[in-house]
């Protein structure tokens, strides 16, 4: 699994939670079932051995950290705050914007949406 599909993946069954409720550990029991190739290797590599089961978010956590390792989400971080408009149109650079700002560890801890359309007004081509 690639890192973009990695993400898109944990998205998909994060709304078949939304749709189906499920406990913490169903969660992780049913998103480990649908893991497959070199995820299903991961899994079988880190899960639990103990009694202690994981929740959701810790899942999220091993799963995020083994597939976006620190490094790289450092560098998607900074590429975030480097990031300007330039010959981009309206439409890519406002996804591309979005994209990039899932690294920005201010958002992440924050979700401050006024900062961050500070921050697109802020990165986009002066004549907007």
């Amino acid at each position: 699994m690639k890192k973009g599909k990695a993400k898109k993946w944990i998205e998909r069954i994060e709304t078949i939670f939304k749709v189906v409720p499920c406990s913490e550990e169903q969660k992780v029991t049913l998103a480990s079932i649908l893991l497959v190739k070199e995820a299903k290797h991961w899994w079988k590599s880190v899960r639990p051995i103990s009694r202690v089961n994981w929740t959701w978010d810790e899942f999220k956590v091993r799963f995020f950290n083994f597939y976006f390792p620190v490094a790289f989400r450092a560098e998607k971080e900074v590429e975030f705050y480097e990031f300007k408009q330039g010959n981009l149109n309206e439409e890519a650079f406002i996804t591309k914007f979005i994209q990039l700002s899932k690294y920005s560890t201010y958002l992440v801890r924050n979700n401050d949406s006024k900062w961050k359309a500070e921050r697109l007004l802020e990165k986009m081509r002066p004549e907007y």
